[in-house]
Protein backbone atom coordinates (compact mmCIF):
# COMPACT_ATOMS: atom_id res chain seq x y z
CA UNK A 1 0.00 0.00 0.00
CA UNK A 2 2.54 2.51 -1.17
CA UNK A 3 1.55 5.85 -3.29
CA UNK A 4 4.59 7.94 -4.85
CA UNK A 5 3.88 10.74 -6.36
CA UNK A 6 7.07 11.89 -8.62
CA UNK A 7 8.39 15.31 -9.23
CA UNK A 8 9.44 15.19 -12.43
CA UNK A 9 13.04 14.31 -13.98
CA UNK A 10 14.51 18.23 -12.94
CA UNK A 11 14.87 17.84 -8.86
CA UNK A 12 13.67 14.14 -8.27
CA UNK A 13 11.72 15.28 -5.55
CA UNK A 14 8.58 13.16 -4.80
CA UNK A 15 5.70 12.82 -2.10
CA UNK A 16 5.58 8.54 -0.69
CA UNK A 17 2.49 7.41 1.15
CA UNK A 18 3.31 4.55 2.87
CA UNK A 19 0.86 2.13 5.26
CA UNK A 20 2.46 1.76 8.47
CA UNK A 21 3.49 -1.96 8.50
CA UNK A 22 7.27 -3.69 8.63
CA UNK A 23 8.77 -0.23 6.70
CA UNK A 24 10.31 2.18 9.17
CA UNK A 25 8.50 4.92 6.66
CA UNK A 26 4.55 6.06 6.69
CA UNK A 27 4.96 9.55 4.90
CA UNK A 28 8.22 10.78 3.08
CA UNK A 29 8.98 13.72 0.98
CA UNK A 30 11.98 13.63 -0.38
CA UNK A 31 13.79 16.63 -2.49
CA UNK A 32 17.53 16.49 -4.06
CA UNK A 33 17.93 13.03 -3.05
CA UNK A 34 19.11 14.20 0.58
CA UNK A 35 16.36 15.90 2.31
CA UNK A 36 13.17 14.42 3.79
CA UNK A 37 10.29 15.19 5.64
CA UNK A 38 9.70 11.48 7.49
CA UNK A 39 6.69 10.55 9.43
CA UNK A 40 8.31 7.46 11.55
CA UNK A 41 5.59 5.64 13.60
CA UNK A 42 4.39 8.93 15.36
CA UNK A 43 7.55 10.40 14.99
CA UNK A 44 8.75 13.45 13.08
CA UNK A 45 11.98 13.15 11.30
CA UNK A 46 13.61 16.29 9.03
CA UNK A 47 16.61 15.29 7.31
CA UNK A 48 16.50 11.75 8.85
CA UNK A 49 14.49 8.65 8.02
CA UNK A 50 14.83 6.86 12.21
CA UNK A 51 13.50 10.02 14.00
CA UNK A 52 14.24 8.99 17.50
CA UNK A 53 12.03 11.67 19.23
CA UNK A 54 8.81 13.04 18.05
CA UNK A 55 10.71 15.57 16.57
CA UNK A 56 13.95 14.94 15.38
CA UNK A 57 15.84 16.96 12.87
CA UNK A 58 19.40 16.25 11.50
CA UNK A 59 21.78 18.07 9.24
CA UNK A 60 25.47 16.59 8.96
CA UNK A 61 27.22 20.06 7.85
CA UNK A 62 25.40 23.09 9.84
CA UNK A 63 22.56 23.62 12.63
CA UNK A 64 19.81 22.32 11.98
CA UNK A 65 17.42 24.60 13.22
CA UNK A 66 16.41 28.30 13.10
CA UNK A 67 13.88 30.12 14.68
CA UNK A 68 12.74 33.74 13.40
CA UNK A 69 9.99 36.46 14.17
CA UNK A 70 9.13 38.91 11.90
CA UNK A 71 8.82 42.06 14.83
CA UNK A 72 10.95 42.91 17.57
CA UNK A 73 8.59 40.93 20.33
CA UNK A 74 10.63 37.92 22.31
CA UNK A 75 11.15 35.06 20.22
CA UNK A 76 10.62 31.97 22.18
CA UNK A 77 10.02 28.12 22.86
CA UNK A 78 7.28 27.26 25.13
CA UNK A 79 8.12 24.55 27.99
CA UNK A 80 5.35 23.13 29.58
CA UNK A 81 4.90 19.74 32.03
CA UNK A 82 1.73 18.21 31.95
CA UNK A 83 -0.43 21.02 30.37
CA UNK A 84 1.24 23.81 32.23
CA UNK A 85 3.52 26.08 30.86
CA UNK A 86 6.48 25.99 33.47
CA UNK A 87 8.90 28.63 31.36
CA UNK A 88 10.15 29.59 27.67
CA UNK A 89 13.78 29.62 26.23
CA UNK A 90 14.24 32.93 24.04
CA UNK A 91 15.85 36.13 23.00
CA UNK A 92 14.50 39.93 22.69
CA UNK A 93 16.18 42.78 20.52
CA UNK A 94 18.86 43.22 23.34
CA UNK A 95 18.87 39.70 24.96
CA UNK A 96 20.36 36.56 23.11
CA UNK A 97 19.56 33.95 25.17
CA UNK A 98 17.20 33.98 28.24
CA UNK A 99 15.20 31.59 29.94
CA UNK A 100 12.17 32.82 31.65
CA UNK A 101 10.37 31.26 34.52
CA UNK A 102 6.46 31.23 34.52
CA UNK A 103 6.09 30.28 38.34
CA UNK A 104 7.86 33.03 39.48
CA UNK A 105 7.13 35.11 36.27
CA UNK A 106 10.76 36.54 36.01
CA UNK A 107 13.53 36.24 33.91
CA UNK A 108 15.68 33.70 35.59
CA UNK A 109 18.97 33.60 33.43
CA UNK A 110 19.94 35.76 30.49
CA UNK A 111 22.89 36.78 28.52
CA UNK A 112 23.30 40.46 26.97
CA UNK A 113 24.16 41.19 23.59
CA UNK A 114 27.17 42.86 24.99
CA UNK A 115 28.03 39.41 26.67
CA UNK A 116 27.36 40.13 30.07
CA UNK A 117 25.20 37.42 31.97
CA UNK A 118 22.19 38.00 34.79
CA UNK A 119 20.99 35.43 37.17
CA UNK A 120 18.03 37.07 38.92
CA UNK A 121 18.24 40.18 36.64
CA UNK A 122 17.12 41.29 33.21
CA UNK A 123 19.94 43.89 33.01
CA UNK A 124 23.33 42.98 34.31
CA UNK A 125 24.91 46.12 33.14
CA UNK A 126 28.16 46.70 35.16
CA UNK A 127 29.96 43.38 35.55
CA UNK A 128 30.33 40.01 33.16
CA UNK A 129 28.49 38.09 35.70
CA UNK A 130 26.13 39.37 37.70
CA UNK A 131 23.61 37.86 40.48
CA UNK A 132 21.09 39.71 42.08
CA UNK A 133 19.06 39.07 45.20
CA UNK A 134 20.92 35.38 45.91
CA UNK A 135 24.41 34.45 46.11
CA UNK A 136 27.10 31.65 44.51
CA UNK A 137 27.58 28.46 45.97
CA UNK A 138 30.63 26.32 44.75
CA UNK A 139 30.43 22.98 46.27
CA UNK A 140 31.47 19.33 45.83
CA UNK A 141 35.06 19.58 45.06
CA UNK A 142 37.54 18.81 47.70
CA UNK A 143 38.60 21.89 47.63
CA UNK A 144 35.96 24.50 46.35
CA UNK A 145 37.82 27.09 44.54
CA UNK A 146 37.72 30.57 42.71
CA UNK A 147 40.48 31.61 41.02
CA UNK A 148 41.38 35.06 39.52
CA UNK A 149 43.71 35.87 36.97
CA UNK A 150 44.58 39.14 35.21
CA UNK A 151 45.62 37.72 31.77
CA UNK A 152 44.26 34.42 29.84
CA UNK A 153 47.58 32.42 31.11
CA UNK A 154 47.94 31.02 34.59
CA UNK A 155 50.69 33.62 35.66
CA UNK A 156 49.72 36.06 38.69
CA UNK A 157 46.56 34.18 39.54
CA UNK A 158 45.34 33.83 42.99
CA UNK A 159 42.47 31.86 45.15
CA UNK A 160 40.17 31.63 47.48
CA UNK A 161 39.46 28.29 48.52
CA UNK A 162 38.11 25.90 51.52
CA UNK A 163 39.05 22.70 52.41
CA UNK A 164 36.60 22.04 55.25
CA UNK A 165 39.16 22.94 58.20
CA UNK A 166 40.52 26.10 56.36
CA UNK A 167 39.55 29.57 54.51
CA UNK A 168 42.48 30.35 52.47
CA UNK A 169 42.81 33.73 50.60
CA UNK A 170 46.41 32.85 48.48
CA UNK A 171 48.08 34.44 46.24
CA UNK A 172 50.05 32.64 44.03
CA UNK A 173 52.48 35.07 42.75
CA UNK A 174 56.05 35.94 44.30
CA UNK A 175 55.33 39.54 43.95
CA UNK A 176 52.12 40.46 44.84
CA UNK A 177 50.67 41.31 48.34
CA UNK A 178 46.78 40.30 49.67
CA UNK A 179 45.36 43.48 50.48
CA UNK A 180 42.30 43.88 52.46
CA UNK A 181 40.94 48.10 52.94
CA UNK A 182 37.43 49.61 52.90
CA UNK A 183 36.35 52.67 51.36
CA UNK A 184 38.70 52.63 48.92
CA UNK A 185 41.82 52.13 50.76
CA UNK A 186 44.64 49.92 50.44
CA UNK A 187 46.55 49.44 52.81
CA UNK A 188 44.29 49.02 55.84
CA UNK A 189 45.58 45.74 56.46
CA UNK A 190 48.33 44.46 53.93
CA UNK A 191 50.10 40.83 53.77
CA UNK A 192 53.44 41.14 52.15
CA UNK A 193 54.96 38.02 49.93
CA UNK A 194 57.53 38.06 52.61
CA UNK A 195 55.09 37.09 55.15
CA UNK A 196 55.30 40.38 57.22
CA UNK A 197 51.80 42.53 58.09
CA UNK A 198 51.32 45.83 57.40
CA UNK A 199 48.46 47.77 59.37
CA UNK A 200 48.56 51.53 58.14
CA UNK A 201 51.28 50.80 55.80
CA UNK A 202 51.79 48.75 52.98
CA UNK A 203 55.92 48.23 53.67
CA UNK A 204 56.05 46.73 56.95
CA UNK A 205 59.47 46.50 58.22
CA UNK A 206 58.73 44.18 60.93
CA UNK A 207 56.56 40.96 61.00
CA UNK A 208 53.44 43.24 62.01
CA UNK A 209 54.51 46.74 61.48
CA UNK A 210 51.04 49.08 62.84
CA UNK A 211 51.16 52.85 62.18
CA UNK A 212 48.75 55.62 62.04
CA UNK A 213 49.64 58.06 59.48
CA UNK A 214 47.19 61.14 60.95
CA UNK A 215 49.33 61.23 64.24
CA UNK A 216 45.88 62.02 65.95
CA UNK A 217 44.84 58.02 66.81
CA UNK A 218 47.06 55.88 69.66
CA UNK A 219 48.47 53.03 67.05
CA UNK A 220 47.86 50.24 68.85
CA UNK A 221 45.31 49.76 71.91
CA UNK A 222 44.31 47.07 74.82
CA UNK A 223 41.69 48.04 76.60
CA UNK A 224 38.02 46.91 78.27
CA UNK A 225 36.36 49.13 76.16
CA UNK A 226 36.55 52.34 73.82
CA UNK A 227 35.51 54.50 76.80
CA UNK A 228 37.30 52.73 79.56
CA UNK A 229 40.89 54.27 79.32
CA UNK A 230 41.47 53.38 82.45
CA UNK A 231 42.02 49.69 82.07
CA UNK A 232 44.34 50.35 79.27
CA UNK A 233 47.14 47.65 79.24
CA UNK A 234 49.33 49.17 76.41
CA UNK A 235 48.95 52.83 74.43
CA UNK A 236 51.61 53.25 72.09
CA UNK A 237 52.19 55.75 69.48
CA UNK A 238 51.07 58.82 70.71
CA UNK A 239 52.92 59.89 74.16
CA UNK A 240 50.82 62.90 75.44
CA UNK A 241 49.33 63.35 76.89
CA UNK A 242 48.84 59.49 77.09
CA UNK A 243 51.82 57.67 78.77
CA UNK A 244 50.26 54.81 79.90
CA UNK A 245 51.88 51.33 79.19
Amino acid sequence: DTTVIDGGSGIGAYLQLNYASGGIVNTKLLGNGDSWLNSNYGNLGIGTQTAARKLHVYKSNAHPVMLERGDTSNTIIELKTNGTTRGYWGCSTTANFMVYDNDTSDINFIVNQDGNVGIGTDNPQHYKFQVQNGGIGVRGAATPNINFSPTDSNSGNADISFDGDDLKIISNSSSADIRIGAYSKLDHIVVRPNGKIGIGTDNPVSALDVRDASGSDPTFFVGHSEADVIGEAIRIGRVAPYNTI
